[in-house]
């Protein structure tokens, strides 16, 4: 299972909503989650890290990964949190989205659970595609 919560000073703020690539996507069961999610640590330019990865593909294509995300949170910093997506080899997407102007991925995907941290209305994201090719 791919899923998770946020929580802002112990309350419940978001949940994981839906993942796609390629015009798959979870909610449609599409796309699934290819293993359990793997955890890991390590260290980049913000510092120490725990990481979590899960692998995406399609249900009937165990063998062929489309996507693999990752979720790194930092023990000295509990409130950043970076998602990264990555794509193993060269995706071909459908014709319905190759003249489209949504995101031909989705992650991370959030839903909203209504209650107290209510109040926190923004994300601040930093380096959005720095290189599209």
């Amino acid at each position: 299972d791919a899923s998770f919560t946020i929580r802002h000073e112990g309350n419940l703020w978001l949940s994981g909503s839906e993942y796609a690539v390629a015009g798959l996507s979870s909610s449609s069961g599409t796309l699934v989650a290819l293993n359990p999610p793997s955890k890991g640590s390590g260290s980049d330019a913000l510092g120490a890290f725990d990481s979590i990865e899960v692998e995406w593909g399609k249900p009937s294509s165990t063998d062929t990964k489309l996507m693999r995300t990752t979720f790194r949170t930092y023990p000295s910093d509990p409130a950043t949190i970076v998602f990264e997506q990555f794509f193993p080899s060269r995706i071909a997407l459908p014709h319905t989205l190759q003249s489209s102007p949504s995101a031909a991925t989705i992650f991370p995907g959030f839903a909203r659970i209504p209650g107290p941290a209510d109040a926190l209305r923004c994300f601040a994201y930093h380096s959005l595609f720095p290189q599209m090719e």
